[in-house]
């Protein structure tokens, strides 16, 4: 798989709507390998969901699409630049960029534009705060 026939197209908008139409129009003309998956970077499987439904009523049948979420959209598209699956791709694993997150952050704490945070989670003896905090920035 190489990728989308499509090739990459970005549309930003407010309206779920307006995205689903700018991507039935981009997919109206057939691909020249109909057997290769058209990849779709999608914020969650709810929208992933809606969207085959959108497009299925538009298209009468709507199949061989592959969803991308962010998390997993790096790793794919890195795996095709480098045209290895696993090579270098375990950075981005989540747990793993938890870790990075939270031994990174408490160097960073001592400095004066920290002093907000500093606040926040030295008010927690247990660290409770400090490693909910890092979970969200690494959820970003």
């Amino acid at each position: 798989m190489k990728g989308s026939p499509h090739g990459l197209c970005v549309y930003r908008s407010n309206r779920l709507e307006r995205l689903a139409e700018a991507l039935a129009e981009q997919l109206a003309e057939p691909p020249e390998d109909v057997f290769s998956p058209e990849c779709i970077l999608v914020p969650g499987r709810g929208v992933a969901q809606w969207l085959s439904l959108e497009l299925s009523q538009r298209f009468g049948v709507w199949a061989n699409v592959l969803y991308l979420y962010p998390r997993n959209f790096v790793a794919w598209a890195l795996g095709r630049v480098l045209e290895a699956p696993a090579a270098g791709l375990e950075a981005f694993d989540p747990e793993r960029l938890l870790w990075s997150v939270v031994s990174t952050l408490r160097p960073l704490l001592g400095r004066p534009e920290f002093e907000a945070i500093q606040r926040y989670v030295s008010a927690d003896v247990s660290g409770i705060r400090y490693f909910e905090l890092c979970r969200r920035i690494h959820y970003l």
